[in-house]
């Protein structure tokens, strides 16, 4: 994958002080404006603690999604895998394998924040 351009960046919250800086940055393949929804081939990185330890164009929508909701896939997908579950990217370093896995619950809090009543 080349050409890797940030449309939008969310940052991911910390769940404690000592939590590193982690971003999911997305870009729709072939352009989109932040904000619209989009089907469709989606890129995205994920950047930990200024390190782009993941990188890929493997996102595919069937409905209509923003950047923000792209994201929050891309983050709810990888707490599951990080977490030991489901389907993961084949090609990563154990280094990042531990991020994923040591990152997973706070994925997942963003991915899926509590329904108030």
């Amino acid at each position: 994958m080349t050409n890797f351009m940030t449309e939008a960046a969310f940052e991911i919250p910390k769940l404690t002080d000592d939590d590193a800086p982690m971003f999911i940055a997305v870009e729709k393949v072939g352009g989109g404006a932040v904000g619209k929804r989009y089907v469709g081939d989606w890129r995205y990185q994920v950047v930990h603690n200024g390190l782009v330890i993941l990188q890929a164009d493997d996102l595919t929508t069937g409905l209509p999604h923003t950047h923000e909701d792209a994201a929050l896939e891309v983050a709810d997908a990888l707490s599951a895998w990080g977490a030991g579950e489901g389907h993961g990217p084949s090609t990563l370093t154990a280094e990042q394998i531990a991020i994923l896995e040591q990152e997973s619950e706070r994925l997942y809090e963003w991915a899926n924040p509590p329904i108030d009543d």
